[in-house]
């Protein structure tokens, strides 16, 4: 089984849901997708980019420790953690994440 069948394995069990709460736009996109009817002409590219720990620590220049700590949503591949780009950057904007930047660094002060 090669990286992409794991891929759509792993990601299969979030489809369902993930249709089902799309705007009827997002279904048609993603209906032609599964039909690989490819990209019509003028639209985006859709494909999502997914990253090891390391790679996403890498791309945002910190320790693959630091990305554990951070509790980042994640889909688990053979029991290790994929992350979606998108959906990290997204994730790295919210209050929620915010504070656990700063429950970390109180932490590290109290430590150090």
């Amino acid at each position: 089984m090669n990286n992409d069948e794991t891929k759509k394995d792993v990601s299969f069990d979030l489809l369902i849901p993930a249709f089902q709460a799309a705007t009827p736009d997002r279904r048609a996109e993603a209906l032609a997708l599964l039909r690989d009817e490819g990209d019509a002409e003028g639209e985006e590219d859709t494909t999502e980019t997914w990253m090891s720990q390391t790679e996403l620590a890498n791309h945002f220049g910190v320790h693959p420790v630091t990305i554990g700590r951070w509790n980042l949503p994640c889909v688990r591949e053979h029991g290790r953690p994929r992350y979606c780009l998108s959906v990290i950057e997204n994730h790295m904007k919210s209050r929620s994440f915010k504070g656990r930047i700063c429950a970390l660094k109180h932490d590290r002060a109290r430590r150090t």
